[in-house]
């Protein structure tokens, strides 16, 4: 199986390349093991993947990488790259409708295609399916393929990878949901340029960002390149009041939320960034308790104790 079917990139190579420098390679900042901040360069091909995080299990043992293939290159990044184009060219108010709704699809599947999410929404899709069929009695045909096992004995042990795949297969769903589509398309849209300020943009491993609630006023914002920035909010005075701030100040604050949110990478044109990134960059023995994810799971875990 080639590389480029099994590297599956949760940050598009659309977004992350707008980083790169003559080199064609951007900076990218880790923490190693021995709580050193590490610092290289790379193409943006090369990072914001995870070998196979959204392939399904076949009863071989292979991979089913149709997933990747067919939902977030086919549904989600083709379409909303050439949107990316617009936004970055100034053209947001000349958007189609077909055009807003790819990028709002977007983002949605940028609330939920990272990896975190993605072992989250498993564990929980598992956890919900096996209390689904607790009390179900299968068919003697199934019983006998079982053996001395239940149906719920057997997905928690040799029939797992159905679970798994059952839970990757909802994220379309979810990314398609009305609701969540609707919280982008109704909101008010901007983009932010600070070709003023001498510092850049930085991008992280989890690249949407956002202040407040979902149910509640919130403003989302998603880093376009080194000198623009995507923004959403329900309130159109959250986004006049980024509008009026210094130019320097706006690029701090969401450089900092950008590094505090991240899970294990952030993204650069250049190693400017470093001492903010070492500052706060979470470490890998940090609470994870800062990012989207981190509302979802609350959301996800009190949904479910209402089932």
């Amino acid at each position: 199986m080639g590389q480029a079917n099994r590297r599956h990139h949760f940050v598009p190579d659309f977004l992350l390349k707008q980083w790169t420098g003559s080199d064609k390679k951007l900076a990218y900042f880790t923490w190693l093991p021995n709580g050193t901040l590490h610092t290289d360069r790379c193409s943006s091909r090369g990072v914001g993947f995870e070998e196979h995080l959204y392939s399904q299990a076949n009863p071989s043992g292979t991979k089913d990488v149709s997933l990747e293939r067919e939902l977030f290159t086919a549904l989600i990044d083709t379409p909303s790259a050439p949107v990316h184009v617009k936004l970055l060219n100034g053209k947001l108010g000349d958007l189609t409708s077909p055009e807003r709704e790819a990028w709002s699809r977007f983002l949605v599947a940028q609330l939920v295609r990272v990896p975190s999410m993605i072992q989250y929404l498993c564990d929980v899709g598992s956890q919900m399916m096996l209390a689904d069929i607790k009390d179900i009695e299968p068919p003697d045909e199934i019983k006998k393929q079982l053996g001395h096992l239940t149906l719920q004995q057997y997905l928690e042990t040799d029939g797992a990878w159905l679970l798994g795949n059952a839970s990757k297969r909802a994220l379309e769903d979810i990314i398609k949901s009305a609701q969540l589509n609707r919280v982008f398309l109704d909101a008010h849209w901007a983009v932010h340029t600070v070709t003023g300020c001498n510092l850049d943009l930085v991008i992280g491993d989890r690249p949407l960002l956002l202040e407040g609630r979902m149910t509640n006023t919130f403003l989302f914002a998603l880093p376009l390149s080194p000198k623009s920035i995507f923004l959403a909010a329900n309130d159109a005075e959250s986004i006049k009041n980024i509008a009026a701030d210094r130019l320097r100040d706006v690029v701090c604050a969401f450089n900092k939320e950008s590094a505090v949110v991240a899970d294990k990478y952030v993204y650069a044109t250049d190693g400017q960034q470093r001492r903010m990134v070492e500052r706060y960059l979470r470490k890998p023995s940090g609470p994870d308790d800062q990012h989207i994810v981190a509302g979802l799971r609350s959301a996800l875990r009190a949904a479910r104790a209402s089932l």
